[in-house]
């Protein structure tokens, strides 16, 4: 089995400026008939702030591979959490996506601003799990914001959750279907 590496991350206030936080898998050169499972790492981050802007945060699986799993997205232990002009993956082109999750009930708020947030699958492979996109806190605003939980070709879309007491979406686009 293969898996790349975890990302964890814990600070007082996490800021993430044009950069990136990866541990997205390629299938290895001369695999293309080998069962190799492969599994991402995750990311998670524990921060009273976090903030990404022009920021990249990736956990997908590239390439086809069958028992295979993307990595998992994990910032729930924040206080709030500010995204503009960023991307936050944990999708792949054959297997099980990944679990994006954002925020807890103690979560004051989380901001998205021209960000996509995505687990989407591209597969013929009709028994692969699409993961789920959560977001919960107080207050959640989702402003021109993509939210993105796609089968395509076959097999059942994802799910998006959204928990909090105040919810506003603006020139936003919430799917979780089979395309």
């Amino acid at each position: 089995m293969r898996h790349s590496g975890n990302i964890f991350i814990r600070t007082g206030k996490l800021l993430v400026n044009d950069g990136q936080l990866l541990t997205n898998t390629n299938r290895p050169s001369g695999s293309n008939t080998l069962p190799i499972p492969i599994i991402t790492g995750s990311i998670e981050a524990h921060a009273d702030s976090v903030v990404l802007n022009k920021a990249t945060i990736n956990a997908s699986l590239f390439n086809r591979i069958y028992s295979a799993r993307a990595g998992n997205i994990d910032f729930t232990d924040i206080g709030n959490l500010t995204a503009t002009d960023s991307t936050i993956t944990a999708a792949s082109v054959d297997g099980d996506t990944g679990h994006i999750t954002i925020g807890s009930p103690t979560t004051s708020s989380i901001i998205l601003a021209n960000t996509d947030i995505d687990v989407t699958r591209d597969t013929t492979n009709t028994i692969s799990d699409i993961g789920i996109i959560r977001l919960t806190g107080n207050s959640i605003e989702l402003n021109n914001t993509s939210l993105a939980a796609h089968a395509f070709s076959s097999g059942s879309g994802g799910n998006i959750q959204i928990n909090g007491h105040d919810i506003n979406v603006s020139r936003s686009l919430l799917a979780a279907k089979d395309l």
